[in-house]
């Protein structure tokens, strides 16, 4: 079940800064914000929330919605989080509260390589116009290529898992 995010509105001039009550904005991010609580976020992603269990694994924390929407799940054993800017890990994590089962790691998904297997993959992540063109230019998969992105994690998946990437 979702619950309501609530964010101090945070701009110290640079890259990456939230607005309240549930914004989380990139410079470099033209006119979207790079995350939001909304009704279209909750939709697309409720697909997620329907199938996680076990331990998770998540590519991007955002502004921490869909982990403070599974945190209480006893059907949850761990989150672990792997997000790019450690500046937004410093925005999120300090508003959110979030419980012991999860952890955040400050790394690139695109890069990331799993220590363990988990039960449930969610890769969701932010790319600026740059970033695109420079993972692109070195191959990594991004954009229209997610489910070769999704094909390279299957491994790190139980037999019994469930993997997948959010859709706009």
């Amino acid at each position: 079940m979702y619950k309501d995010i609530f964010l101090q509105s945070i701009d110290d001039g640079g890259r990456f800064y939230t607005e309240a009550p549930g914004t989380l904005w990139d410079r470099r991010g033209l006119s979207e914000p790079m995350m939001i609580d909304n009704e279209y976020e909750r939709t697309t992603n409720q697909v997620f929330l329907d199938n996680a269990f076990g331990d998770v694994l998540i590519g991007g924390l955002g502004i921490g919605l869909i982990i403070k929407a599974i945190e209480d799940n006893s059907n949850i054993t761990s989150i672990t989080v792997i997000e790019k800017h450690q500046r937004v890990i410093d925005l999120i994590v300090r508003q959110s509260n979030f419980n012991n089962k999860v952890t955040v790691i400050q790394g690139d998904i695109h890069t990331y390589i799993p220590t363990k297997q988990y039960e449930t993959i969610w890769l969701d992540d932010w790319t600026s116009p740059d970033e695109d063109a420079a993972y692109r230019g070195s191959g990594i998969f991004v954009g229209d290529s997610r489910e070769r992105w999704k094909h390279r994690f299957s491994r790190y998946l139980t037999d019994r898992g469930y993997i997948n990437y959010w859709r706009q």
